[in-house]
């Protein structure tokens, strides 16, 4: 089992921001902003094959994956880790030995297959980080992929070309994320509708449109938004936002299906 996390060491400033935009419902910011400092050439680190290993190991000793989840929608896990929070870690992963380590790892997770040496020079690394932003006074965004998200992934397949692979069909994948609406006008909003789709601070800015049409005599805009597959309809009454209606999971999927820019493999 091997998914990727990242840790990034945040000034207090980032971590606010991204609480006051957690709480304003205002995920899309978080994610970006997120995205923004793991890209730069900050400190951060990110751990593959040997995450879950040290995971494992951990458990009962210090939850370096806990904080305070900053990020409500379901394709991602993202959580801050105060400074204070960050100091604590830093002690508990300075008292790890190779040695308890090795032992950990065989009692935890018999049989394993995991290279130890990868393992420990990963959690030393870890550790290491923790012990610098420490001393930085600095806190800590932990990020990850959800596991129970499953999006489709592209690989190289035998004939050398890309090729797609997508999950067998489970109608939660393609639900609409409650969390990703609960910041839209119900009220038909504060701007005309146009303008709630491309201004910066429309309500709509950060979806994406896909489709329009017209339904009972009025023009409605199917949207979705970036790294998910599921979609809403909105519907533009009198030059603003009326109702808006989450498409069918089974719909949400054909249309994510007519996305796909690869031959796809569907997994069984």
């Amino acid at each position: 089992m091997s998914y990727p996390v990242t840790y990034l060491p945040v000034a207090a400033e980032d971590a606010g921001a991204l609480r006051g935009w957690h709480v304003s419902g205002d995920e899309a910011a978080v994610l970006a902003r997120v995205r923004e400092l793991a890209a730069s050439p900050a400190e951060s680190l990110v751990l593959g094959p040997s995450w879950e290993p040290i995971r494992r190991c951990l458990v009962g000793h210090h939850p370096i994956n806990g904080g305070e989840p900053v990020f409500a929608r379901r394709d991602y896990v993202i959580n801050l880790l105060d400074a204070g929070e960050v100091a604590a870690a830093a002690r508990a992963l300075a008292e790890v030995t190779e040695a308890w380590l090795r032992d950990r790892l065989e009692q935890r997770w018999p049989g394993h297959d995991a290279d130890i040496g990868l393992v420990w020079a990963d959690l030393a690394r870890l550790a290491g980080l923790f012990a610098h932003s420490s001393h930085a006074q600095r806190c800590m965004v932990f990020f990850a992929a959800s596991r129970s998200w499953r999006p489709p992934r592209r690989e190289t397949g035998p004939d050398g070309q890309t090729r797609v692979i997508r999950p067998a069909y489970r109608p939660e994948d393609y639900t609409v994320d409650p969390n990703s609406i609960r910041s839209l006008p119900q009220d038909g909003g504060s701007w005309p509708f146009e303008a709630e789709l491309t201004e910066r601070d429309g309500a709509l800015y950060n979806w994406t449109e896909v489709d329009r049409f017209i339904r009972g005599g009025r023009t409605w805009v199917r949207l979705t938004i970036s790294n998910t597959e599921y979609y809403i309809d909105v519907e533009n009454a009198d030059d603003r936002i009326g109702r808006i209606e989450c498409v069918d999971p089974l719909v949400a999927y054909w249309l994510a299906r007519r996305t796909d820019e690869y031959p796809v493999v569907l997994e069984g």
